[in-house]
């Protein structure tokens, strides 16, 4: 959600609004957001998938800085 506000000549908000259309995990035990923001606020990072897609394999390279020295 995001709000307008104004502080001059007094601090005033306007109604809220959506920013955007976040997709969300959901179950009976937890709701995971399935996005996470920049310190600064300004940018969003989203995981959106196709929903019924098979899965695609991950590869994580862990010590990856040691392949480069070889």
């Amino acid at each position: 959600m995001a709000v307008d506000t104004q502080t001059d000549p007094a601090f005033q908000a306007a109604t809220p609004h959506a920013l955007f259309q976040a997709p969300t995990m959901a179950n009976a035990t937890n709701f995971q957001y399935r996005y996470d923001v920049t310190r600064d606020g300004k940018k969003f990072l989203m995981v959106n998938g196709l929903v019924g897609a098979p899965s695609s394999p991950v590869t994580v390279v862990l010590n990856w800085e040691t392949g480069l020295k070889k």
